[in-house]
């Protein structure tokens, strides 16, 4: 049988030297079927491609000195490659593995794809869908990507007309009333979960609130008495959000996004 593949992660910060020789041990290990992933910042990156085993390793350039992070982009890295017929050929060497979705609030993810994919213009913008938004369906946002927190002509109160008005617009795109295609960023997630259970229903379900909680249980499940740190900050848009938040909003919202509102009993939006 054909040895899984293992992923070694390895995170440095401004040990250059010590990361060398750890790149060295474990280029060593006697396994058929590895890769090493290695998040350092730059003077590590410079350390290992001036190794012999430099180009042979994935590299990622994290210069926070935060270890979970590290490990958590490690991971990102690792598994950004997945495919179906991977994961199942992983499922099947790893008896006895777990799966789990995370659900986010409907109205603070209708946010975040507002605000990372329609309004601001830098990478993840979706142009065409933008140009689109501005033309056909009059949405108020500059033609340049704007931060309504500094911006003098495109102010929070701008920012919040600009949003009710993609609220209004998501209402009829994922009621399929628009010609702009309903894009995973903003779809329904009781739509992404049916589409999920084509290839396999997760085990848990759980909520972006409380994810740390839940994935404490989830490992003390598993007989694990310790776990990653999740990320501390999981939607970098929600600051902007509690600004501009308030009755119309969330009724907006729950106009817009109605079916997850209703299949998981979300109540109404708060700041955490």
């Amino acid at each position: 049988m054909t040895a899984p593949t293992v992923s070694v992660v390895i995170v440095s910060h401004g040990r250059p030297a010590s990361l060398g020789i750890c790149l060295t041990g474990v280029g060593q290990i006697d396994y058929p079927n590895f890769e090493i992933v290695i998040v350092a910042d730059q003077s590590g990156i410079d350390a290992v491609n001036a190794h012999a085993l430099g180009d042979q390793v994935k590299l990622v350039l994290f210069d926070e000195m935060n270890i979970s992070a590290a490990r958590n982009a490690g991971a990102d890295d690792v598994l950004r490659d997945f495919s179906q017929g991977s994961i199942r050929k992983w499922m099947r060497t790893h008896p006895g593995h777990r799966s789990f979705t995370v659900l986010r609030h409907p109205l603070a993810r209708a946010h975040a794809a507002f605000c990372h994919h329609i309004l601001q213009t830098g990478e993840g913008c979706f142009r065409e869908i933008r140009a689109t938004l501005r033309k056909v369906h009059n949405l108020p946002i500059p033609e340049k990507g704007a931060e309504p927190e500094t911006d003098p002509t495109y102010d929070l109160a701008a920012n919040k007309a600009a949003f009710l008005s993609w609220l209004h617009f998501l209402e009829g795109n994922l009621s399929s009333q628009t010609a702009v295609r309903v894009d995973g960023a903003w779809a329904s997630q009781l739509t992404l979960l049916q589409g999920m259970a084509n290839f396999g229903v997760p085990d848990m379900i759980l909520r972006e609130g409380r994810l740390r909680g839940d994935l404490a249980a989830l490992a003390g499940q598993l007989g694990l008495t310790s776990m990653p740190e999740p990320i501390a900050i999981t939607d970098k848009y929600a600051s902007r959000l509690a600004k501009i938040y308030g009755p119309d909003v969330e009724e907006a919202a729950r106009e817009a996004c109605q079916r997850d509102y209703l299949a998981f009993g979300f109540r109404n939006w708060r700041p955490n």
